[in-house]
């Protein structure tokens, strides 16, 4: 009875972590995810700019429209570096979360064989960290 006591909570415990695990995912990626979406918004309405007819021809010059082409092209590429950045760091993200998870599900599993081997050896097992040559 203590045993299935002791493996209840240690695995309520465990998966209230994960939850708070997944809640500070979400919060840490809400920030990159801001961006990325700010970034792709701004690109499209830079293209759109890019695509419209010219209004008012006549007070520019032929250099100055193509000049105004390369410093719309100049500053789409500047964000698509950007949104490359994001998404680099919200991958990190994602692939450290994912790491955190699986040890955290790997810490559980052995806890509970742990808790298992103890209840059939009738509590004569300790397990201690370290070598056998150290003693």
């Amino acid at each position: 009875m203590w045993y299935h006591m002791k493996s209840k909570t240690l695995e309520r415990e465990y998966d209230e972590f994960q939850a708070r695990l997944q809640q500070l995912k979400k919060k840490n990626e809400h920030v990159p995810e801001e961006h990325l979406r700010l970034l792709r918004k701004y690109v499209q309405r830079l293209k759109q700019e890019l695509k419209l007819p010219e209004t008012n021809y006549q007070t520019r010059a032929a250099g100055g429209d193509h000049n105004e082409h390369e410093r719309f092209e100049k500053q789409v590429e500047i964000i698509r570096h950007r949104l490359v950045v994001w998404e680099n760091i919200l991958n990190n993200l994602a692939s450290q979360y994912e790491t955190a998870n699986f040890i955290l599900l790997q810490q559980k599993a052995q806890l509970a064989s742990r808790i298992q081997l103890e209840l059939i050896s009738g509590g004569n097992i300790r397990f201690e960290e370290g070598n056998v040559n150290d003693v």
